[in-house]
């Protein structure tokens, strides 16, 4: 075989092999098209059941309690994605109807019992679903869970652990959530923003034990702006001075939502961190509080190395009322400053943005252009 024979040979093994690359593609996606369309006609099956159920009085419960008996393993599955859905969707009467009639069909049995798959998804949904059921086993099954392997399970079991009032101890809790990666997760954030809407003093017992865990603190100081009890402003004043960047960043973000005045030398003494960070969530939250006599701080700042401490600044200057928007008109019409008067094309741009730009007083319009261009690097 001369070198063009073998040239056409490998042209052509290629070519085969990505048509029948192409063909296993449009079948699989041929596949899970059609598969999706029976989960969604099942689904809807399964939603009418449930619906005319919660609808009607108890005396047609018989019959839908047959047909979700007489469901095979995969309309089962449906059943349990529409459950928890529907977890969040309803309250009072009709939740307690489909509890009866989940219980009678089995469900909450067979959601037990998963909960010792080997199948890491099949744990994880039967422990989400179980939050509509409150009584003594299904409690025990997911304290349980709480020990599970996978974090996932471990995160949705103390979901809906939370749901039916029986959280374990808080200590305990963090304990089986400890792994790194679970308590960075958004589903633990918005564990422990419940927790502090439903007892916020609660994480502050945790604040004092966590001095030596870092993710812990983060997702403390996260959830303590849902907070309505200002004694835990105690703990973020003393996380937004932590060691840890991330740490006092978190706490400063939830002092600007908290949005309470007596943050105001936290706040201050954060403006002028080592850390650009910092300054940049810091010069937000005097914004958000409404710190009028940190303008001159702000004003500072607009000539700040880091472009995103200026934007903030420039953001907080223009949310302080008549005197910081001011201080950006003044800041904006200086055409010579440090950073080749970065900060005063910053006060233009927010100027620009509220429809204040027309009240700057440049001295001609060549200073204007200067001073209303956006920085290259923004």
């Amino acid at each position: 075989m001369n070198l063009l024979q073998f040239i056409w040979s490998t042209s052509l093994v290629l070519a085969l092999s990505s048509l029948m690359v192409m063909v296993v593609l449009v079948l699989r996606r041929m596949r899970d098209e059609r598969r999706a369309r029976q989960e969604q006609h099942v689904r809807g099956i399964i939603q009418k059941i449930l619906f005319n159920y919660m609808d009607s009085d108890w005396m047609s419960g018989q019959k839908d309690l047959n047909n979700l008996m007489n469901m095979n393993r995969a309309a089962q599955h449906v059943l349990r994605t529409l459950t928890i859905d529907l977890c969040h969707l309803i309250q009072g009467q009709e939740r307690q109807q489909l509890t009866s009639l989940l219980t009678r069909s089995g469900f909450r049995d067979e959601c037990v019992l998963d909960l010792r798959s080997k199948i890491v998804e099949d744990r994880r949904s039967a422990a989400s679903a179980l939050q509509l059921f409150s009584d003594s086993t299904t409690e025990q099954a997911l304290l349980a869970a709480l020990d599970d392997e996978d974090g996932r399970v471990r995160l949705a079991a103390a979901g809906s652990l939370k749901m039916i009032n029986a959280l374990p101890d808080l200590r305990v809790l963090v304990q089986k959530l400890e792994e790194k990666d679970v308590l960075a997760s958004r589903d633990v954030r918005t564990l422990f923003r419940d927790l502090a809407r439903r007892t916020p003093l609660s994480l502050r017992q945790l604040a004092a034990d966590a001095d030596g865990d870092t993710q812990l603190k983060i997702v403390l100081a996260d959830a303590m702006s849902e907070a309505s009890d200002f004694r835990l402003l105690e703990d973020l004043y003393r996380f937004a001075n932590d060691d840890d960047l991330d740490v006092r960043t978190t706490a400063l973000r939830s002092l600007g939502t908290l949005q309470h005045p007596d943050a105001s030398a936290v706040v201050e003494h954060s403006l002028s961190d080592a850390h650009w960070q910092v300054r940049a969530v810091a010069a937000g939250a005097a914004g958000q509080i409404g710190l009028e006599h940190l303008v001159p701080q702000l004003s500072t700042l607009l000539d700040d190395d880091s472009w995103w401490v200026r934007f903030r600044s420039a953001e907080a200057l223009s949310d302080l009322g008549a005197t910081g928007r001011q201080a950006l008109r003044e800041r904006a019409a200086i055409v010579r400053s440090v950073n080749d008067n970065a900060g005063g094309r910053m006060a233009a741009l927010l100027l620009d943005e509220h429809g204040l730009h027309e009240l700057v007083p440049f001295a001609d319009a060549e200073q204007a252009e200067t001073a209303g261009q956006v920085p290259s690097h923004a």
